[in-house]
């Protein structure tokens, strides 16, 4: 499941803002951050979300996309330490694991599905987001079921166990949403087959109409935040 990373290109913005009213919101991922379709095409939920958000009357509210292909979350962690440095973000979206659980043997009978997710912590990012002094709070999104979930029970019980950390795990300026909620209608062991083939494009990765589903998914969530945060 794990691929290899891309050089990270930061210009990848959808922008709406300027000026010192200027929200910026980092995304921060992998291959589902990226947009990632195909080798050739690509459709990151962050620029839905501009889309959705401007369509709204929310202009102001510039997203970064720093989603890398085959992304961990140690390497996520070490880009934050540069992108924190190098810029001002006042919020910011988190999607890792994915390619975590790719490289994990989720098969090792000896440790349970609990021992196996601790080996993927976010610690490292929680503290360095604490110490952001202009972030003012951030959204983590617990990792999607794909095929590979419907497919192998062990495999699921695996991210299950990781999902009910990022669910349960309190941090300061922390938000969490479960993008498997079965009200969001995004959760792909619940769709008709009909379903997966309007939102995945393979086994992993989303179609255009997709990630559009997933910008849908997190609108509520991410304007609630902005809108709490800048209401204070």
């Amino acid at each position: 499941m794990g691929s290899t990373a891309s050089n990270p290109s930061y210009s990848n913005t959808s922008s709406s803002g300027s000026g010192h009213d200027e929200i910026r919101v980092l995304c921060l991922g992998d291959s589902l951050t990226a947009g990632t379709i195909d080798h050739y095409s690509k459709m990151p939920y962050s620029s839905c979300l501009s889309q959705l958000l401007q369509a709204r009357g929310h202009n102001n509210i510039t997203f970064v996309n720093a989603g890398v292909n085959g992304d961990t979350v140690p390497r996520m962690q070490e880009r934050l330490n540069t992108l924190l440095r190098q810029d001002t973000f006042h919020y910011l979206i988190l999607l890792g694991g994915t390619n975590d659980l790719g490289w994990i043997n989720t098969d090792d009978l000896t440790k349970s599905p609990e021992d196996i997710a601790a080996g993927i912590s976010f610690q490292g990012i929680y503290d360095m987001l604490l110490n952001a002094p202009h972030l003012k709070a951030f959204l983590h999104l617990t990792v999607p079921y794909v095929a590979f979930d419907r497919l192998d029970p062990r495999f699921k019980d695996v991210k299950d166990a990781l999902n009910h950390r990022i669910l349960l795990r309190d941090c300061p300026k922390k938000r969490v949403l479960d993008l498997n909620r079965p009200d969001l209608k995004f959760n792909h062991i619940l769709m008709s087959e009909a379903t997966r083939e309007r939102y995945w494009h393979d086994s992993l990765h989303y179609t255009a109409t997709g990630y559009q589903r997933m910008a849908e998914s997190i609108y509520d969530d991410v304007l609630a935040m902005i809108q709490e945060q800048h209401q204070e």
